[in-house]
């Protein structure tokens, strides 16, 4: 766009705005540097603009078909997700090295390395880096983030990984097709400015609406001071939808979820149903839509107790397009390309529901050893996923896998949604030597609680008895090792209870149960115990090394458990 038309457009977008809901168009989701972050959590080679780099005009990628190329996708590595990006035949172009990817708008796309939130470019290639946030590329530009005199604070760059405007404002939004965005600079005052930071429009809104949740297409989702209900205003004061509700998001396209207000308010939002409401207040559907998502292409995902699927604009269930059987969100990501994630699992699928792509959960162990993922939805907000070993002696196989589902079963079947339990269920495995290592994990979380409980546990399974090994088969029969056990654990917990932060409860350890936990290693073991068990909840699993020098007098080294991993 040639920059004499910036002020004509801009102007008929005010008067857009003024007379009512005005669509954004734009992104609606919003060479390689080998250079340090600096004190202010930029990478060194990033440089505040002069005021000819301000001018620059912001470079907006039109080309759709690029932009839909690339998709991100993710492999285990040991269990762990580690994201990369496919393109349209399911084939990684740029390498799985990343811990989070978001999806690729104007040829660049947002990941996470570790500790750094990075931009890259269609090949890979880092354009720029940082301690902090960035949000996804919109019409050539994305926000960034960065403290500063104790101030989360907000700025711009561009593709080529510029500063144009410096963290300065308290809340930003996207910049639109025309060049505009519209910010806050401080509590109650919100602005229009141009790509070099000039002020175009300036607004200041009454106390009543400067409690903010959400600012997005200068709408403001606010919470209001006397009832504490959610309200939504513009950024000109114009009152959209009155605090007569208990939650509002924002989902793009002018629409909104609206939550009614209800005495069971240790429900969280997301297991609530929510109606549809456009921005001239209207209510477009009744309260009976779970997990709204974003609007992506004229469409969002909801979920009832078995689907996800797709609704229009007005609210209605577009029946043409597919359904995935679960609990998540789907998107269009390109043509008539679909991107599902459905109980943590990602799929990319077209309108004719041929598969793209679709992550494996299969973990290799070696040439003839695999595990597989079986899912258990027991109901919308309970998921299971448990081990299928294959590679066994087929009575081993049949024996080992019936126990690995009680295991993982027992205790899940019963649960309902009445429970207000969410529940994940999840697992990784590994071999060592002779020995399968399965390690189970979840989070429990009961609506209303002020945290939730995380689950880690252990299987130790003989590769060709199937036996599944406890504490105990790891000493001898006559070695008293509890005793012994318990007088290393008490001294190792006396010294953490001597510390001036400890967070160990005094007293509190009475001895390893029958069924301790623990983990192996190389040298050692390790015995842990759950959160709230000796300590406090934020200490998580409190661990206790052990040499296994320093026990080898009780150490069974004839036995099929030490023999499973050490011979």
């Amino acid at each position: 766009m040639k920059r004499k038309m910036i002020l004509p457009i801009l102007f008929v977008s005010m008067i857009a705005l003024a007379g009512g809901c005005s669509k954004r168009k734009g992104n609606s989701d919003a060479s390689s540097l080998d250079t340090t972050i600096n004190q202010d959590g930029y990478e060194a080679g990033a440089s505040i603009p002069s005021d000819t780099d301000k001018n620059k005009e912001l470079q907006t990628n039109t080309d759709t078909e690029v932009q839909a190329a690339l998709f991100p996708a993710y492999q285990l590595a040991n269990g762990v997700r580690r994201y990369g990006f496919i393109d349209a035949a399911g084939m990684f172009v740029i390498e799985p090295a990343f811990t989070s990817a978001k999806d690729f708008s104007d040829d660049r796309a947002v990941v996470r390395d570790t500790e750094q939130t990075l931009v890259i470019d269609t090949e890979g290639n880092t354009v720029f880096r940082s301690a902090f946030d960035i949000e996804p590329f919109q019409n050539g530009a994305a926000i960034i983030s960065q403290i500063v005199e104790d101030k989360y604070l907000k700025g711009f760059i561009n593709t080529e990984g510029d500063i144009i405007i410096p963290p300065i404002y308290e809340k930003a939004d996207g910049f639109n097709e025309d060049g505009s965005a519209l910010v806050s600079p401080e509590r109650g005052i919100y602005e229009r400015i141009d790509k070099s930071g000039k002020v175009q429009e300036s607004c200041k809104l009454e106390e009543k609406y400067s409690n903010v949740i959400e600012f997005r297409d200068g709408y403001i989702v606010y919470s209001d001071f006397n009832s504490m209900n959610i309200g939504v205003v513009d950024y000109k004061g114009k009152q959209i939808i009155k605090p007569n509700y208990s939650g509002i998001k924002y989902l793009g396209d002018d629409l909104f979820a609206v939550y009614a207000l209800t005495d069971e308010s240790f429900v969280p939002e997301y297991a609530r149903p929510a109606a549809l409401f456009n921005c001239s207040g209207e209510q477009l559907t009744g309260f009976r839509y779970y997990d709204i998502s974003e609007f992506n292409e004229g469409f969002a995902s909801v979920t009832d107790n078995k689907y996800t699927y797709f609704i229009n604009e007005k609210g209605e269930a577009v029946k043409e397009l597919p359904k995935f059987a679960g609990r998540g969100t789907l998107k269009f990501v390109g043509n008539d390309i679909i991107k599902a994630e459905i109980d943590r699992d990602l799929i990319y699928q077209q309108k004719d529901n041929a598969i793209l792509w679709q992550n494996d959960r299969t973990q290799i162990l070696a040439s003839n050893l695999q595990v597989k993922a079986n899912k258990v939805k027991l109901n919308k907000y309970v998921t299971v996923y448990y081990p299928v070993i294959e590679g066994l002696d087929a009575g081993v196989q049949k024996r080992v896998n019936a126990k690995l589902h009680d295991l993982f079963t027992q205790g899940r079947l019963d649960t309902e949604e009445e429970d207000y339990l969410s529940a994940e269920d999840d697992f990784a495995a590994k071999l060592q030597k002779n020995l399968i290592i399965i390690r189970k994990t979840g989070y429990d979380y009961y609506f209303g609680a002020a945290h939730g409980m995380p689950i880690r546990q252990y299987y130790y399974i003989d590769r060709t008895t199937g036996n599944f090994y406890e504490l105990s088969d790891l000493f001898r029969k006559d070695s008293d090792y509890e005793s012994r056990i318990n007088s290393i654990l008490s001294n190792q917990i006396e010294e953490e209870l001597e510390k001036d932060d400890t967070m160990f409860f005094t007293d509190s350890f009475q001895g390893i149960r029958e069924d301790q936990d623990f983990i192996l290693t190389g040298d050692s073991i390790i015995l842990y115990f759950t959160p709230m068990e000796i300590a406090a909840y934020a200490e998580g699993f409190p661990e206790f090394t052990i040499p296994f020098e320093k026990i080898k007098d009780i150490i069974d080294t004839d036995g099929a458990f030490w023999n499973a991993f050490k011979k």
